[in-house]
């Protein structure tokens, strides 16, 4: 497993992750500064799971694109072996075709003698 650096990263997600966090934070500086205690507290019994999701899904996002591009990578490494398979039996096998009519005439003569 690899770091991920910047460059692997779309600033489109860049600044949609920075903007869903700026938008949490004004409502929670909203709330601290505009309400009372208790209304703040029932706020935040709402946005506690609002807050997990974004961070969870923030974090899945950045921390597997390594992994998944590496794996992508492997597949289509994979994908390539087989088709040269593929290809090679192909080739094989036009082999064989072309050389049994060779190998039955001389089964043919070998039986005749």
């Amino acid at each position: 497993m690899y770091p991920v650096t910047f460059a692997e990263i779309e600033m489109g997600s860049v600044i949609i992750g920075v903007a869903l966090i700026a938008l949490v934070a004004i409502i929670v500086l909203a709330c601290i500064f505009r309400l009372d205690s208790k209304t703040m507290l029932e706020v935040f019994k709402f946005l506690g799971p609002i807050i997990g999701l974004i961070v969870g899904t923030m974090g899945t996002h950045f921390f597997t694109r390594g992994e998944i591009a590496q794996k992508n990578r492997q597949l289509e490494v994979v994908q390539a072996a087989l088709k040269t398979s593929e290809r090679q039996k192909l080739q094989a096998a036009d082999k064989i075709q072309s050389l049994l009519p060779d190998i039955s005439s001389v089964a043919s003569s070998q039986r005749q003698e």
